[in-house]
Order: C-alpha cells, then sequence, then structure tokens
C-alpha cells in the first residue's frame, strides 16, 4: 500500500465512484508509497480522469456521507458515515473549502484508501487514529498543509509508507505512533519539529532523514523502531529524551547544530558500534547511550561541558510492575487494544515528566571502555575517572583546524606585518596561547609572508597561511611628493625641478622607490611632473608647476632732464625684448624695445614737474605667439 504522487494522481481519484466507493487499481494495490509514487499517467489520462474524479465528487457529496462544520476559511470535515472502504474527500463542500479534518473524524474506520483534497492545511488530532486497514493515504498530494495533528494516524497498522509535503511544518505528538508495516517515511523540507511519540513503536522503519529545517526531536518520537538501521540528525539542535531508544544503527554521527543529547536518547541500540559526537555538542544526559554494548570507546569534543550519570560505557536498568516504557514485545503480550494504548500513552507521557531514570534504577559501569578526549582536565576525563574507565587524551592536529581573519594582501608599510588569525575547531573557536602559538616570517617587504599556527596543549602539529605584500600605492595618504617652488623661469631650455618624495616622513629615493618624467616643461605654461613608483611602491601620481618668463630687474628709474626720465634694467638672457609702461592718474604710455642688447630707455617730451610711476616686463615670441613676463615692482619718479 502506498501514498501516490501529486503527479500521479491517487489510486481512490482513479476508480472514483458517486458514492465514494473505489475499485482496487491493480498497477498500484500491493506496491508501497516509493513504487507507487513511480506510476505515471499521461497527461491526456490525468485530465480525463481528473474530470470524472471531479463529477465523482461532486455525486459524493449529495449522499451527505461527510458531517462537516464551518470554520475560519472554510470547512472542517468532522465525521464519515459511509461504508466505503475507499474514499474521496472533496475539495469543497456547499460550495465552501475543506481546509482541514477535525478531531476522530474517522477514528477507527474500517478504510482501506483515503484521497485527501490538496486544499488542506491541517489534520486534526487523532483524525484516523486505529484506522488499521488504512493502506494509502495520498500526504505527498496536499501542498497547502501544515500540521499533522497529534494521533493522527496513531495505529494505522495497515500504512506501509508516507510521504510528507514540504508545506508541513509540524508532525505533532504520536502522529505514526504505532504504525506497525510502516517502512518507508520522507519528510518535508520545512518540518521543524518532530512530536512525542510521533514514529515510536514503528516497527519495520528502515531509514529516517531529517531535513535541515528540523531543529528538535522530542521524546521517544523514534523509540521501538526496531529495524531503524539508518539515521540521518540533519542540522537538529536538540534530541529529546529516549529518541531514538531501542532502534538498530550500526553508525550514528552527531552533527555540530545538535547542542544536547537527552536522557537515555540512544539507549538499548544493540548494533551502535560507532558514535560520532563533533563541536558544538555541550550536554551528554543520563544513560544516553547505555545498554549499547557494540561501542567500545567515544571520543567527546570539546565544546562537551556536561556528561550526566551513566551517559556513556554503561548498561542501565529499572524495574517496574506497570507497562510505562513497556517494551513491544511485552504490550503484544499484555494483548493491549488500540483504547489501551492510547490510555498507556497519556502513562507514559506523564512518567516522563518526572523523568523515568531514577528510584529502582541500577546502573553498571563498563570498566573497558575508553573515554577519548583532548584535554585531561574536562569533564569527559571526570566520567572516566567517576566510573573507573579507561581515558586516553588525544591530541587532535592544527591542520584539521581552520584559520580565516588573513586578507590574502595587505600594502608594503615599511613595518613588520602581523595579521591576528582566528583558528577553529569546528565551531569551536581556539584560544591563542593556550591552544597554538602563531609567528610570522618574510612579512616585511614585498612578496609572500607566511603566517604559521603552531598547536600546543590539546593540539599538535602546524598550518601555515600566506599573504602577499604589495607596493604601497604612491598616491597614498601617507606619500607626499613636492617641489621646491611652484614657479620656473623660462629658459629656453627644459626645466626639470627635483620633486621631494616621502614616505611616513621619510625621503624615498628616485631610481629606487620611483621613477620621474616630465612634460610641457620648456615653454611658458604648465608643464606636469609623473611620478611612478616602483619597488616597493606602485602607480602614478603627478605634480604641475609653472614655466613663465622672468621679470627684469629694474636698476634705476631717474630724472633725466626737465620733461624726461632715464629707464635702467638687468639683462634677462632668454627675453625677446622688453616693454615700459608709464602711467599717471588713468594715462599710460607704452614703449617696446626690441632685441635683448639695449638694457635702457630714456623717454622725453613729458610736462615738467609730473610723478610718472614706471613698470618693466620681458617678452619672448616663440613660433607665432608672445608670451610675457609679469610686470615689475611699481616705481616713481617726479620729472
Amino acid at each position: 500500500a502506498a501514498e501516490e504522487d501529486a503527479e500521479s494522481g491517487t489510486a481512490a481519484e482513479e476508480t472514483a465512484t458517486s458514492d465514494g466507493a473505489a475499485e482496487d487499481p491493480e498497477s498500484t494495490a500491493a506496491l508501497p508509497e516509493e513504487d507507487a509514487l513511480g506510476q505515471e499517467m499521461s497527461r491526456d489520462e490525468s485530465e480525463a480522469e481528473l474530470l470524472a474524479d471531479e463529477a465523482a465528487a461532486e455525486e459524493a457529496l449529495g449522499a451527505s456521507e461527510f458531517r462537516y462544520v464551518s470554520v475560519s476559511g472554510g470547512i472542517s470535515v468532522t465525521g464519515y458515515d459511509g461504508t466505503a472502504a475507499k474514499v474521496t474527500i472533496p475539495s469543497s463542500i456547499d460550495g465552501k473549502t475543506v481546509v482541514s479534518i477535525g478531531e476522530e473524524a474517522f477514528r477507527q474506520k474500517p478504510v482501506t484508501s483515503v484521497t485527501l483534497p490538496a486544499t488542506l492545511t491541517s489534520l486534526g488530532r487523532k483524525c484516523f487514529y486505529g484506522c488499521e486497514s488504512l493502506e494509502v493515504v495520498n500526504l505527498g498530494s496536499c501542498p497547502s498543509l501544515k500540521t499533522i495533528g497529534e494521533g493522527a494516524f496513531s495505529l494505522c497498522n495497515s500504512l506501509a509508507a508516507v510521504r510528507i509535503p514540504d508545506s508541513v511544518t509540524l508532525i505533532d505528538d504520536d502522529a505514526f505512533f504505532d504504525c506497525s508495516r510502516l517502512e518507508k517515511v520522507k519528510l518535508g523540507s520545512k518540518v521543524e519539529r518532530i512530536g512525542m511519540y510521533a514514529f515510536a513503536f514503528c516497527d519495520k522503519l528502515l531509514s529516517i532523514s531529517l531535513p535541515a529545517s528540523v531543529k528538535t526531536v522530542e521524546m521517544y518520537a523514534f523509540a521501538q523502531c526496531d529495524a531503524l538501521a539508518t539515521i540521518s540528525l540533519g542540522s537538529v539542535k536538540t534530541i529529546g529524551n529516549y529518541a531514538f531508544a531501542f532502534t538498530d544503527p550500526a553508525a550514528l554521527s552527531i552533527p555540530a547544530s545538535c547542542e544536547s543529547i537527552g536522557v537515555g536518547a540512544f539507549h538499548d541500540c544493540p548494533e551502535l558500534s560507532k558514535v560520532t559526537l563533533r563541536e558544538g555538542l555541550v550536554r551528554i544526559n543520563r544513560i544516553a547511550f547505555a545498554n549499547c554494548p557494540k561501542i567500545s570507546t567515544i571520543t567527546i569534543p570539546n565544546t562537551v561541558t556536561v556528561i550526566e550519570d551513566g551517559a556513556i560505557g554503561c548498561a542501565w536498568g529499572w524495574e517496574s510492575d506497570s507497562l510505562v516504557g513497556a517494551s513491544k514485545e511485552e504490550l503484544s503480550a499484555a494483548e493491549i487494544t488500540p483504547d489501551d494504548t492510547e490510555q498507556l500513552l497519556e502513562e507514559w507521557k506523564e512518567s516522563e515528566a518526572e523523568d523515568l531514570t531514577g528510584a529502582g534504577e541500577y546502573l553498571k559501569p563498563n570498566q573497558a571502555f575508553i573515554v577519548k578526549a583532548f584535554r585531561s582536565d574536562g569533564p569527559a576525563a571526570k566520567y572516566a575517572s567517576r566510573y573507573k574507565m579507561s581515558f586516553q587524551k588525544i591530541g587532535k592536529s592544527i591542520s584539521s583546524c581552520s584559520i580565516t581573519g588573513i586578507n590574502t594582501s595587505y600594502n608594503y608599510s615599511g613595518s613588520p606585518i602581523r595579521p591576528v588569525p582566528t583558528v577553529k575547531d569546528g565551531i569551536l573557536t581556539l584560544k591563542a596561547g593556550t591552544d597554538y602559538s602563531v609567528s610570522y616570517s618574510y612579512n616585511v617587504d614585498i612578496g609572500t609572508a607566511t603566517v604559521k599556527v603552531t598547536g600546543k596543549g590539546s593540539y599538535g602539529g602546524s598550518k601555515s597561511v600566506t599573504f602577499t605584500i604589495t607596493p604601497y600605492p604612491i598616491y597614498g595618504g601617507r606619500v607626499s611628493a613636492k617641489t621646491g617652488s611652484s614657479i620656473y623661469d623660462y629658459t629656453g631650455h627644459v626645466r626639470k625641478p627635483v620633486a621631494v618624495v616621502t614616505f611616513n616622513g621619510t625621503r624615498l629615493k628616485a631610481g629606487t622607490d620611483y621613477t620621474v618624467a616630465y612634460r610641457n616643461n620648456v615653454n611658458p605654461g604648465t608643464a606636469t611632473i609623473t611620478i611612478t613608483g616602483k619597488g616597493r611602491f606602485r602607480l602614478t601620481r603627478e605634480l604641475t608647476f609653472k614655466i613663465a618668463l622672468a621679470v627684469p630687474t629694474v636698476t634705476g628709474v631717474v630724472k633725466k632732464a626737465a620733461g624726461s626720465m632715464r629707464i635702467t634694467w638687468k639683462k634677462y638672457d632668454a627675453a625677446g625684448g622688453y616693454q615700459i609702461r608709464i602711467a599717471r592718474g588713468e594715462v599710460s604710455k607704452n614703449y617696446t624695445i626690441g632685441g635683448n642688447s639695449n638694457l635702457s630707455k630714456t623717454i622725453s617730451g613729458l610736462t615738467p614737474n609730473q610723478t610718472w610711476r614706471v613698470y618693466v616686463r620681458s617678452y619672448k615670441k616663440i613660433g607665432t605667439k608672445y608670451y610675457y613676463s609679469a610686470w615689475s615692482v611699481k616705481q616713481t619718479v617726479k620729472v
């Protein structure tokens, strides 16, 4: 018997009739869900049968086989009064969407196949409780289903496979309790919580793989699943008390996400011989791995702070006259009914609140058991000493740890570069000085530097990480460059003022740390110096300076005679000639002296007894363009 795939339709849908009954389809009648899911119909066949199913569902509504009530969002089916073994629950009743199956709606009904509508969002408490003939239910075809309620499929002893849709977030307590033929369970990707006794006593369940979404597995969730040989715990955070007690795995890997292993979580796993615990685990509770005789040793991670009584390497038991905590065989021998089981479940839950360990228990340590840990002063060593077990301190190689916090490259600084690494063993952050030491090499000059982490204490070996030291950008804030002046005299030849380049206040060396190139550095105008880093420095920086004709030096402005003056100046070799300006009030007169040999000028014909301002400048014709210096400083003379 199997749950049908959403793409294939359901067995009940394929042969639905007007009174809700359906014929047993030969292609899927004897197949478990995983095989039945592989059966596919063509698109045309699917569409034709879907129309037939819809028509049959409408006719079934007229028969009033379902009891129902209005709820928020639509209809909740609360009961079934029909006699058909194969039931199709419609997606709407009275024009309203069917969104849930109510509490005990099909309790202990002799149905063999149930087709659920795709509109369902929840399955109520014990809605299919004790349906011992139920073989097929199409949970996987319910894309809006969020919750599978408490005891929803408890004691459905003919159910062989179920597929939980990805929409489901909660599988509540006892949901599939004691489904004695259930072999295959596929959990959806969004399940967050698996409740108490959810799959307990599913004798034939072979494997379970928890999706990463599951954070909590409640107590007894998979207890007494005698055939459960493969357990994948995903990213679970908390494993509840007795969650996997009396199961059959040979090996077990506890993920790094797991912080707590509950009381008796894996006790009485007779084939369990290898257990891997990872960094991140904090607490191992009482008798967590008791009565697992094939486990001879276990390694305790550094993150574990609490190991409770009898957690590992011990035989444990207790006596009671009640059936509380009874085994499957004891329950069978007692010939208890589904109603008896219901009462026992309540007793078990009440007793669990008081903790099943305690008065009347016995605890016998296996003194040949070997406890391994990385520290001899932690809870593992104390536990071994308490129970007179062997303890082995093991050294863990630092090479298996991760090293982060070191960039791939750093700029040259002129000083040793010492990035501080973060070293982790799994999720455990190691302590510098306690778990490791750090050394550096080749970490000053340009090139490849090495950070070496060497284990100490509980860790041995070493691990190295490299980084590169790259040239410092010459344009960076710690590099400055300047020339002696911002303006240089035109000479007719190239001007190459020296650029002073410093790094952290220290003058760099041209040719070693940088090169210099000039352009536009002959004629008057703006010239450019390009500084290009080399060696320890990189990229470029530009400086500019001005080239201008020099201002002539005036050596004399004197009265020559009444109404005349004589002006003299020093020779400027690069000049092509000179200009003189005399001004009085708003009146000015300009005189040009060509060539560079005449360095004086006499001006006559001026009105006597007047004071004139006198200026001199040089000029130069280069090509077709004239360039002029600034005017000299004002001088005055009265003629």
